[in-house]
């Protein structure tokens, strides 16, 4: 699987010479949440990119379910949250955007449940943008494609930290340890040294 995402990803940033993704499995129960918080070491024109590959969502209790990417100020005042949520009255996973300037969270597209999905997320000090990716068949393999689903907006704050949070869903969570610039020890693990 992680040779056919490499060459996916290949096909999809021309200018990689290699990739390494690190794979994890996750499943928290209805209610339940997972969550894990990682160190941003980059200034300027920072970005990194996750994939997702969403199994199992509890579309039928009250409570949240979904698989998403916070990205916070040092004081935890401010965020970008972003991925895949549970529409409860749709029945269906949805892509939601929400962040401490919204007033109400948005939806910026539809998924599908063991959707392969990529979301490369890039900031300035200025604003930042949120692409979608997935994989599209072509002829006997599958190609990784950025989909017309994209969000961009104002960043008013120095990101400090990024987390996943994943509230009663069942997924494997694919870490793009290469193309991203906000991990150093990332790409010293992909290297060696």
């Amino acid at each position: 699987m992680n040779k056919v995402i490499f060459v996916l990803l290949f096909l999809f940033y021309p200018l990689v010479l290699s990739a390494q993704l690190f794979t994890s499995e996750h499943n928290t129960e209805s209610g339940q949440a997972e969550l894990n918080s990682f160190p941003v070491d980059c200034e300027g024109n920072c970005f990194f990119m996750m994939f997702l590959e969403v199994r199992l969502m509890d579309f039928e209790s009250e409570k949240e379910s979904g698989a998403m990417y916070r990205v916070w100020n040092k004081e935890r005042t401010e965020f970008v949250m972003f991925g895949i949520s549970a529409n409860k009255q749709a029945r269906q996973p949805e892509i939601k955007v929400i962040s401490s300037q919204l007033s109400t969270p948005k939806v910026i597209g539809s998924s599908k449940l063991e959707s392969f999905e990529g979301f490369p997320f890039e900031w300035t000090d200025k604003s930042y943008k949120i692409q979608n990716l997935r994989s599209v068949p072509k002829g006997e393999h599958s190609a990784i494609q950025a989909s017309d689903i994209s969000y961009s907006d104002s960043l008013p704050f120095k990101p400090y930290t990024v987390e996943y949070l994943f509230l009663g869903v069942s997924l494997k969570q694919y870490l793009d340890a290469t193309n991203q610039n906000i991990n150093p020890q990332w790409k010293k693990l992909v290297n060696g040294s």
